[in-house]
């Protein structure tokens, strides 16, 4: 805002169109302004009253997250396909596999 009306008259549109503001924008700006609703606006992110971590602090929760994911019992592998289980999904097609494990229904490859 403070760019805007600095501006001379002439090139106050041309700062809109950069910007890609309507006037109506800088009009409810400088209403709030006026209000003193901008003085209570704050970065919470970068804002004093929020100390910033130094960089060893960063690095010690990032490695303690890890450590915490690594002693984490493990599951173990995933469970296994028996026999049973196999014979239950070929039931439910129209023919099941010889013992070589072709079809009867379709002739052997190259026969």
């Amino acid at each position: 805002m403070a760019e805007y009306d600095a501006a001379p008259k002439n090139e106050k549109g041309a700062i809109l169109r950069r910007e890609r503001l309507y006037h109506s924008h800088v009009k409810e700006w400088r209403a709030a302004r006026d209000a003193g609703a901008l003085e209570k606006l704050v970065d919470k992110r970068t804002s004093p009253a929020r100390p910033k971590k130094s960089a060893a602090e960063t690095e010690n929760e990032k490695l303690r997250r890890q450590v915490e994911r690594l002693e984490k019992p493990w599951p173990g592998p995933p469970a296994r396909r028996t026999m049973g289980s196999w014979a239950s999904t070929t039931r439910t097609r129209a023919t099941s596999p010889n013992r070589r494990g072709r079809c009867s229904a379709r002739p052997a490859p190259g026969r």
